[in-house]
């Protein structure tokens, strides 16, 4: 099973106009990864959809979503990024200059073309970066429980141009096991997979379980050869700084981004 290293520690504003969730050390030499926080660089913002919202399909005003797209490809120093149209599935596309043009529907994307960002966008489900330890190429994935019961993880280092015992996995924040209260229908689609049962435990509620999401990732990972997991110590729930469509009561918010990229 993937040995877990967790981050730890408050984490400094990379740019002024935006704070991140980082691993605790880089995965791989000359990949950079990491999640977008939502604190505001400073004072407050009360709206509903926060002061760093990254996604266009929330009913955020797309000039600020816009905005805000261009002031975190500022602050990384990057062209373009790599959108994708998210759909809790496990279609994987390769990012390359040709497909910035266009916005795939997929739930996982990598590339080996330096200095092209790849993200998804997450407010609870668990975002998942795999980076070759040659630092050849990159890849990140939204990990929601459909997509990891799917095989999205699975999905994702096979399209990638190295085998599993050569990538390395951060998962960056998600909901946190004590906050992810799920019914049996879920524990029930989670608990065919082998091994999986590990990421359940009875919840606190009668019929209820709690699921582990990175336990889930773990499991997935390890079924493909990817034998090194580092997990995020934030829960999107219980952190102000992460968005959290839970927390909201299925309502809306904003969402986060995980970005990768070769330098």
């Amino acid at each position: 099973m993937p040995s877990r290293v967790h981050t730890g520690g408050p984490l400094e504003p990379t740019e002024a106009v935006c704070a991140w969730d980082q691993p605790a050390a880089a995965l791989a030499p000359g990949v950079w990864c990491g999640t977008t926080l939502c604190l505001p660089p400073s004072g407050a913002d009360d709206s509903v959809y926060g002061p760093f919202n990254l996604a266009l399909h929330v009913g955020d005003n797309p000039s600020s979503v816009e905005k805000n797209r261009l002031q975190l490809q500022s602050s990384l120093q990057v062209g373009p990024m790599q959108w994708l149209d998210q759909v809790h599935g496990c279609e994987v596309i390769e990012a390359t200059a040709a497909s910035l043009t266009q916005v795939p529907t997929a739930d996982a994307v990598w590339t080996r073309v330096p200095g092209l960002a790849i993200a998804v966008l997450t407010a609870d489900c668990l975002p998942v970066v795999l980076a070759a330890r040659d630092g050849s190429c990159v890849g990140v994935a939204h990990g929601g429980w459909r997509g990891l019961v799917g095989g999205v993880l699975p999905a994702l280092v096979d399209a990638m141009p190295v085998p599993g015992a050569e990538l390395l996995a951060w998962g960056g924040p998600g909901i946190g096991v004590a906050a992810y209260e799920v019914g049996a229908e879920v524990a029930s689609a989670v608990g065919v997979l082998a091994g999986a049962q590990t990421a359940l435990t009875p919840g606190v509620s009668q019929g209820k379980f709690q699921l582990d999401l990175h336990r889930l990732a773990e499991v997935s990972l390890a079924a493909a050869g990817v034998s090194h997991y580092q997990a995020s110590n934030r829960c999107a729930f219980e952190d102000a700084a992460c968005y959290s469509y839970r927390r909201q009561g299925g309502g809306v918010t904003g969402r986060m981004a995980t970005v990768g990229f070769l330098g």
